[in-house]
């Protein structure tokens, strides 16, 4: 007969997770990924910056639906997908806040910027990583891309070190949902790391 593979182990904490997930499912009927609940987030966050006319409201709207019809993603999937992208239109409301408020950011000079291309598993990230141990480079971090504005408002955003610590948390929880995960990318909350989290804003 043929071997079997085990099968997959879920972690206590992503057991628990779900089951949360699942009970704030059924005590709300909403539509979590309705990209105006998410719009309306973002605005009591940072009120006055996007409306739903912002050029990004149509694609997410796209991707929502796209979400809906074919992700086939489970409780904890979607709940976890629905904080990401309120993260994302959160960012992207302090961003355009900022530009709007310190518009001569957008006129600096980057100088000689480094450019690391490549497809997935070819070993960017180590190439990247080596790259950014030169004390004369200044790689992007893991923290900034996630956390690109410091908000003086925001008691969590309100510094360096306070970015840097949700990061580590937000870390933290990853490795503790999908123990695998180190193995095939080990991220560093404060170290340096590829620009896709950024991006997503």
């Amino acid at each position: 007969m043929p071997r079997l593979r085990p099968r997959p182990t879920r972690s206590f904490a992503y057991r628990a997770m779900t089951v949360v997930a699942r009970a704030g499912e059924y005590i709300s009927s909403t539509d979590h990924l309705d990209p105006a609940q998410l719009l309306a987030y973002a605005n009591q966050q940072c009120p006055h910056v996007l409306d739903p006319e912002d050029r990004c409201i149509e694609p997410l709207r796209v991707l929502a639906g796209s979400i809906r019809s074919s992700a086939q993603l489970n409780t904890l999937g979607r709940s976890i997908l629905r904080r990401r992208l309120r993260n994302c239109l959160l960012n992207r409301a302090y961003l355009e806040d900022a530009w709007t408020r310190t518009t001569h950011v957008l006129n600096r000079t980057i100088r000689r910027p480094l450019y690391v291309v490549g497809l997935p598993r070819t070993g960017t990230t180590l190439l990247y990583n080596l790259l950014a141990q030169d004390p004369n480079c200044r790689p992007l971090m893991f923290w900034e891309s996630c956390f690109p504005v410091r908000v003086h408002e925001g008691r969590s955003r309100e510094s360096v070190k306070s970015r840097q610590r949700v990061a580590v948390r937000a870390i933290r929880r990853f490795e503790r949902l999908s123990p695998a995960l180190a193995a095939a990318h080990k991220v560093n909350p404060l170290g340096p790391e590829e620009c896709t989290w950024l991006l997503e804003n």
